[in-house]
């Protein structure tokens, strides 16, 4: 594992409406630092969202949580508050913190270092009119998208409606919106310098495929060789990023608890295996590589193994949380073995501590020096691995 493992990831999640918010401790758990693209502090205050906004703050000032947006969006309020959409309403318990970091952080000279940044002005109007100066004849071509029975497959909801409401008066101008919002998204990302989109509906690596295709000859038969493999590669990374957030949401507990995790040895290890992967899909041919995470992540626990657990171990267990229900399933093993093993005899002649370190042993419940990751068990449980936790996970990932 790299000693300091970085892994710049980015996401459109207001985009992704309550469906993103519900994902966003994972987001944040596999990235580091997470980009969100102008988030709404409605929807952080909203039922679904899985990060309270105290603690999305936290995030941001420490900078596992950074926050890319236009100018007025991070200062105006009276432009928030007279924005078409709903969530973009200012709300000074968050927006007004917010504001302060960027206002902080416009002296840091290395925007990478800045935990909110302004993003230029957008390009995308001025770009999708020399695409259509260029290329005139895909002006049909566009209007047919935007009006098909597939453009919910390929362009987001909110895009699309605001298209198909510029399409019913000039067509021209709807064609400019979507050619437009499509070339920003993709300069977005590229301002700072994310590695990872984090693509996680069926329409975004469509979407960000326009980009592309801007870049091609709609008078030719077939895009050219390099434009396909950018179609595929966000594809790639579109699957790779929906299955990662599966493989997160199925491993999780009651226990899960992404305070405990963020900024700890076991989140810098899930970064640095989540670099892994993606840096495997960028560098091989387009849809080659085996984009299975449920998988990857169970060969990679099952190559581990246990050593002898210390006694000491043991003790910490037992200062532990789980104490209780801990002593409750050790006197039902010593039990087991007093009946089964014929300690009764032997047990007089060592202490009542080394019959349970043997019985929690015996169970699972001690840990050991586990050879494999821990950050599973760390995200999952708070804890480190035990044969106990090591046969959970594998049945959740199974």
């Amino acid at each position: 594992m790299s000693e300091d493992p970085s892994l710049p990831t980015f996401c459109h999640i207001s985009e992704l409406g309550a469906f993103g918010y519900a994902n966003l401790h994972r987001m944040v758990a596999a990235s580091d630092p997470l980009y969100l693209w102008a988030p709404s502090s409605a929807l952080l205050k909203g039922d679904s969202c899985t990060v309270p906004p105290k603690d999305f703050l936290r995030y941001l000032e420490q900078g596992h949580i950074k926050i890319v947006a236009r100018h007025p969006w991070l200062t105006d309020r009276r432009f928030r508050d007279h924005h078409p959409w709903e969530g973009a309403r200012w709300d000074p318990a968050v927006d007004d913190r917010i504001r302060s970091i960027y206002e902080n952080d416009m002296a840091e000279p290395d925007v990478a270092k800045r935990r909110v940044v302004a993003a230029p002005d957008a390009r995308g109007y001025e770009r999708a009119a020399e695409f259509l100066e260029e290329h005139p004849r895909s002006l049909g071509q566009w209007i047919r998208v935007i009006q098909g029975q597939a453009a919910a497959d390929v362009v987001p909801a909110g895009t699309l409606q605001a298209a198909r409401r510029e399409a019913a008066t000039d067509p021209r101008r709807a064609v400019l919106l979507l050619l437009s919002t499509a070339y920003n998204h993709g300069q977005a990302m590229r301002d700072v310098d994310a590695q990872v989109p984090f693509l996680l509906q069926a329409q975004d690596p469509q979407f960000l495929n326009l980009i592309a295709t801007m870049y091609a000859d709609p008078d030719q038969a077939l895009p050219r060789s390099a434009v396909r493999r950018e179609r595929r590669a966000h594809t790639d990374l579109a699957e790779l990023t929906q299955r990662l957030v599966s493989t997160l949401e199925r491993i999780e507990t009651d226990h899960t608890s992404l305070d405990k995790f963020v900024g700890t040895e076991g989140h810098r290890d899930l970064v640095a295996w989540v670099g892994g992967i993606c840096e495997r899909v960028k560098s091989a041919e387009p849809g080659s590589v085996d984009l299975d995470v449920r998988t990857a992540l169970l060969d990679e626990l099952q190559s581990g193994a246990f050593h002898e657990s210390r006694p000491v171990e043991f003790k910490r267990l037992l200062r532990s949380a789980e104490a209780p229900q801990t002593a409750a399933e050790i006197s039902l093993a010593i039990a087991g073995m007093l009946e089964h093993e014929r300690l009764g005899i032997l047990s007089l002649a060592v202490s009542g501590f080394a019959v349970a370190h043997v019985a929690a042993r015996r169970m699972g419940l001690v840990p050991g020096d586990f050879t494999g990751a821990q950050w599973p068990f760390l995200y999952a449980n708070g804890r480190e691995a035990t044969p106990k936790r090591l046969k959970g996970i594998e049945n959740m990932l199974r």
